[in-house]
């Protein structure tokens, strides 16, 4: 794949001669018996909210995978789990247009508000925490920390497929199948529409919040520069491209529409006629991607049941650790400092690492 014009680039990875590694250790497995569609790690790393199709939510020690507090009677299953910036809030999202504020400490349900119809798959805690953003449907409903409604958008064209906040100007950035907003922090205001007729799936927004980038269903992506109104298009991808993750420190962007992971410079003016690194290793489609270790290290999880990990050196990424759970893994998050990370799997288990510096490898069951 790669921007119009570009030059297509193929490094090939060595093991060899690594000056930086990690290694990662199987930490737990939870055993579940039923798909966990929400999965979010608190703000200290320290606690892992688990919510399934079955309507459970759990919240788990992370290093041990020991149930701390457990939540039943979603009927209509939990699709979606974010916890508020300061860690004292959990915002969930039912498959019945519900979004829930439960408090962490004691497991008390703060508000409970209708925010569309069909499944509320995505939220976003606003600049400071101060608001909360539920997507469900075509429908964009922005509340309080107390839960007082406070704005609604429902002009979407089609439901919302992804939402992001704007931590630095505040508001949000939603995708559907036909555009991208960027909507204000009363969730009332669209202040910019980025028309797009690829069929947006996944949306990732730079550190800065200079560039925004949208996965298409058609194997492309598109690249808004929000500072200069440009836009580029990066083409090629044999499957959806849904897996997107920035790099903490430098410009990377990684990127996955298929088994190989593409890592794109947004360095100057951007990737135009650059030429990508690509990472190799998984033999089915990467369903999740995320960067740690302050952006040293780059992590994928694949439907081939891998856990990946790479490092950059220069101008190429090396493979470091794999890990095989020996089921497809669909979801990956990592705790903000970089020292854990989990993933679900489609039969209906959770895995977590511990991430550290060390010899390359992977430890515990499956590991290589």
């Amino acid at each position: 794949p790669g921007p119009r014009g570009a030059r297509a680039g193929r490094p090939r990875l060595h093991r060899a001669g690594l000056t930086v590694s990690f290694a990662a250790r199987r930490l737990f497995q939870l055993r579940l018996g039923e798909h966990a569609e929400a999965l979010a790690f608190s703000p200290d790393g320290k606690t892992l909210a688990v919510g399934t199709l079955a309507g459970a939510l759990s919240l788990v020690d992370a290093e041990s995978g020991e149930l701390r507090r457990g939540w039943e009677g979603h009927h209509d299953g939990v699709y979606s789990a974010a916890f508020s910036p300061d860690g004292g809030l959990l915002a969930v999202g039912t498959g019945a247009g519900e979004g829930l504020l439960y408090k962490v400490s004691d497991g008390s349900l703060v508000a409970s508000l209708k925010v569309g119809t069909g499944w509320t798959e995505h939220i976003a805690w606003g600049k400071g925490g101060t608001a909360v953003a539920f997507a469900a449907g075509k429908v964009l409903t922005v509340a309080t920390p107390a839960g007082m409604p406070q704005g609604r958008f429902d002009g979407h064209e089609s439901s919302v497929t992804a939402l992001l906040a704007r931590p630095k100007v505040g508001g949000f950035a939603t995708g559907c199948l036909q555009s991208a907003r960027l909507i204000g922090k009363a969730g009332t205001k669209v202040e910019r529409l980025l028309e797009d007729g690829s069929g947006i799936v996944a949306l990732t927004m730079s550190p800065d919040e200079q560039w925004l980038i949208a996965g298409h269903q058609d194997g492309s992506m598109r690249a808004w520069n929000l500072t200069s109104g440009s836009d580029l298009e990066m083409s090629g991808y044999p499957t959806k491209v849904r897996a997107l993750a920035w790099g903490e420190r430098g410009p990377w962007l990684a990127t996955a529409g298929g088994n190989t992971v593409v890592l794109w410079s947004f360095t100057g003016k951007g990737p135009a006629r650059t030429k990508p690194a690509e990472i190799e290793g998984h033999s089915d489609k990467i369903m999740g991607l995320a960067f740690a270790q302050g952006g040293q290290l780059l992590l994928s999880a694949g439907a081939d049941g891998l856990f990946h990990g790479a490092v950059q050196e220069g101008k190429e990424f090396r493979s470091v650790f794999v890990d095989d759970v020996k089921g497809p893994l669909v979801r990956l998050v990592v705790a903000r400092q970089g020292t854990v990370a989990a993933a679900a799997g489609r039969g209906g288990d959770v895995f977590a690492w511990g991430l550290r510096r060390g010899a390359a490898g992977a430890e515990g069951e499956g590991g290589a």
